[in-house]
């Protein structure tokens, strides 16, 4: 007996093949580590962590979106808006086309140098958080991975004692004290 051979090709399913390829590309991606997209993250540092209402802080970072010209910053801390506010005006709540920018380098790297003696608003002794991102959207609005924040906590403010008692009244002391004597003596 005599077996016989179809030779007459195999019919694919082209649907299947398609999900089935679909899906070895997906778990390539996965396995392999290629990000589908990518996010542009943030960072930001300050110096002095800790310091008081009226110095400056330098607040400084990178960003890795490209082609930008700013990163944008602002506030939140006690007595403040929760939606954040500028740092240069306490009472305008950030989002809203209210932001403090700061302009990026070709580099990617970014500073501001804040004056807390030149705000309007009043900052109170405690730890606030100072966020930056990288499109000028409020907290509610925030995209992740597009944002950063540290923290900075303002101290009572250390008055300084005199050295010593005024010299005018020491003056106007040893001035009595010499006319009493020559007084006496006449």
């Amino acid at each position: 007996m005599v077996q016989r051979v179809d030779r007459t090709p195999c019919k694919r399913n082209d649907a299947v093949l398609g999900r089935y390829l679909g899906f070895l590309i997906l778990l390539f991606i996965l396995c392999t580590g290629i990000p589908a997209c990518e996010a542009s993250g943030v960072t930001i540092a300050v110096y002095p962590l800790v310091c008081q209402v009226g110095e400056q802080i330098v607040l400084s970072g990178t960003t890795t979106m490209e082609n930008t010209i700013a990163v944008y910053l602002f506030l939140i801390g006690p007595e403040l808006d929760p939606r954040g506010v500028t740092l240069e005006n306490l009472n305008l709540p950030a989002g809203q086309g209210y932001f403090t920018s700061a302009r990026v380098s070709a580099d990617g790297s970014w500073e501001y140098e804040w004056n807390t003696g030149l705000i309007a608003g009043r900052l109170i002794p405690g730890t606030y958080t100072i966020y930056v991102i990288n499109v000028p959207l409020g907290m509610d609005r925030m995209p992740a991975g597009d944002s950063s924040s540290v923290n900075v906590t303002f101290i009572e403010t250390q008055k300084t004692p005199p050295l010593g008692p005024p010299c005018a009244a020491i003056a106007m002391v040893a001035l009595a004290a010499a006319a009493s004597v020559a007084r006496k003596r006449e």
